[in-house]
């Protein structure tokens, strides 16, 4: 059409966002062959802000990759990110122990995957309540917890032997759904 221009020839076209690739993002249970390379980096990593977690990697060693006491792993582009050790025992509770994602990772994405999996598998168990331990000075891991359905449930806190400076709060999720 020689000499006529639609509106569509000279509008603009808005930017769009670049979108970042989703990472391709795995959680698993740990195996005893993959034992190692998991307690090195929860060590190597916690060593700063928990200086007894290699005394706690050390007392708990034989109970790891058991029923009582299992680890999921997350898996982000084929590396090992995150870690969630917990406890799961003869009671109708289950206990996170340990919930950790690296720094170079997508953080809240892994341990929402990785929290997902442990509730998945202790109402499988048959566990009606789960319920983890943070230190009261924590206040991201405190609503991230919050924000998939956690609340405080000793307002008196709870203060550990072991680290007398450092207040923890009890948080806890009930009851858990059948999946």
């Amino acid at each position: 059409m020689f000499g006529y221009h639609s509106p569509a020839d000279t509008a603009t076209v808005a930017p769009t966002r670049e979108r970042r690739p989703t990472p391709d993002v795995k959680v698993e249970p740990c195996t005893r062959s993959g034992l190692k390379e998991v307690l090195a980096l929860v060590e190597s990593s916690l060593k700063a802000q928990h200086p007894r977690i290699s005394d706690w990697i050390k007392e708990h060693r034989g109970e790891f990759c058991k029923p009582i006491r299992p680890i999921w792993v997350a898996m982000q582009d084929g590396e090992l990110a995150g870690v969630l050790i917990a406890r799961m025992d003869e009671t109708k509770d289950a206990k996170c122990s340990l919930l950790f994602v690296s720094e170079n990772f997508k953080k809240d994405l892994l341990r929402t995957e990785l929290l997902r999996k442990f509730e998945q598998s202790a109402s499988l168990l048959g566990k009606s309540t789960v319920h983890v331990l943070i230190y009261a000075d924590e206040e991201n891991e405190i609503g991230f917890f919050r924000s998939h359905g956690y609340q405080v449930a000793n307002p008196e806190l709870y203060n550990p032997a072991e680290n007398p400076d450092r207040i923890r709060v009890l948080m806890v999720k009930r009851p858990l759904l059948r999946t």
